[in-house]
């Protein structure tokens, strides 16, 4: 085997597996959803802000979608992935005050609200490497359309694999 072809095997092995990661994270996003909705995280979700409860809905189909568009190699699974992770990253920061703002019986602790600067900064660094990953993907199984040197074509991963 060529050593090109050893390190493009290589880095198609790595993002890969780096979307199964990724895939694992938010099918735990997605159970943490379902929990809530199922009012089993501390509070019950039929009295919650109607914020939280249409964010709830919002991100456990986005997370659904995420991790079944990763497993299956499909380019709506990054895509879904990015919209959640930057409009989370949005939410956390920018819009903090309006997500933390809620009756006193659903304030959070200073625990709970330091937990959001954690997610911000995982958002950001699956972002980050989620880019790289796809951008190795997409190098490695870029494929030349047959006849043009010139005219290039992306082709997604087969689900065959």
């Amino acid at each position: 085997m060529r050593p090109a072809a050893a390190s493009q095997q290589w880095l198609s092995l790595f993002a890969r597996h780096f979307f199964q990661l990724v895939a694992a994270f938010y099918a735990y996003g997605a159970l943490i959803h379902i929990l809530n909705i199922a009012s089993m995280t501390g509070f019950v979700w039929a009295e919650a802000p109607l914020k939280w409860q249409l964010l709830d809905i919002i991100y456990l189909v986005l997370d659904l979608v995420i991790v079944v568009g990763l497993l299956r190699r499909s380019w709506i699974g990054v895509l879904a992935f990015f919209l959640a992770a930057i409009s989370q990253i949005a939410l956390y920061t920018v819009f903090r005050d309006w997500i933390l703002d809620v009756p006193a019986a659903f304030q959070r602790s200073p625990q709970d609200i330091a937990y959001l600067d954690g997610l911000v900064i995982f958002h950001i660094a699956t972002c980050f490497v989620m880019g790289i990953a796809t951008l190795v993907r997409r190098r490695v199984n870029l494929k030349l359309v047959e006849g043009s040197e010139r005219s290039l074509v992306y082709k997604w991963p087969s689900n065959n694999k």
